[in-house]
């Protein structure tokens, strides 16, 4: 997250303060963009999480039919 502040940060110093209505709007519209790269972030996370949890299962699945019964 600290990574993010400081991404805000310098963006504030490139921009500069228009009016405060302005910076307050410029605020909430960022804060949606961040929002919405994290929230993208996250869903593709768990899509390899669940993608490769189920290979993993698959081969476990596959390893117990092998093996012989009583072992």
């Amino acid at each position: 997250m600290s990574m993010l502040l400081v991404a805000q940060a310098n963006w504030e110093d490139e921009r500069g303060h228009s009016s405060e209505k302005h910076c307050w709007m410029d605020r909430r519209l960022r804060i949606n963009h961040i929002e919405e790269l994290l929230m993208a972030r996250v869903k593709e996370f768990w899509a390899k999480v669940n993608f490769y949890g189920g290979i993993r299962k698959r081969c476990l699945a596959s390893e117990k039919r092998k093996s012989p019964v009583g072992s």
